[in-house]
């Protein structure tokens, strides 16, 4: 409990950085989350410049699981409305099962608008926690307010570990 109240914290801390306008990377983020035995998750994202954005996602799975970690945006001389990233961090799960793993995770994605109101995320990483695996992304967030948006996604991962799926309320800073 005492871990889950400090993974809470630090997301929220990350969101104490206010940013001049909306950015679709400053965020906080909330909703169902389908892995293992989750219910619920908290996310959240900050952009430190240009080209770094900050990140933390908390589940319920087991008693938790914590992600902390950044991308970075690049540019491969693609379209302009597409993003590029490479993604680096940190995971843990703690719990049932004998479950206290940490691992690290790396990645690459991207990011593109189709209109004003929608954002289509995709990306890969290799993830060293629960023995090692593979998984692929995608998300779609469409907003319906000026700040507020709906969010879903599903992940695919490799190596008997469960697939995921999320859906939530994300608000923009």
């Amino acid at each position: 409990m005492k871990k889950s109240l400090i993974a809470l914290a630090a997301a929220a801390g990350m969101m104490s950085t206010t940013a001049a306008q909306a950015d679709d990377f400053t965020y906080i983020s909330g909703g169902i989350y389908d892995w293992f035995n989750s219910d619920v998750y908290v996310e959240g994202s900050v952009r430190v410049n240009p080209n770094l954005v900050l990140n933390a996602q908390y589940t319920d799975t087991a008693d938790f699981s914590l992600y902390i970690g950044g991308k970075y945006f690049v540019d491969f001389g693609q379209q302009q409305d597409v993003d590029t990233f490479l993604q680096l961090g940190m995971s843990h799960i703690e719990g049932n099962h004998n479950w206290d793993d940490t691992g690290a995770y790396a990645g690459a994605g991207f990011t593109t608008k189709f209109d004003e109101y929608s954002r289509f995320i995709v990306d890969a990483r290799y993830d060293t926690l629960l023995d090692g695996f593979f998984s692929v992304g995608a998300r779609f967030r469409y907003a319906f307010a000026q700040n507020l948006s709906g969010d879903v996604g599903y992940r695919v991962n490799t190596s008997g570990v469960d697939n995921e799926i999320r859906v939530g309320l994300t608000y923009n800073f």
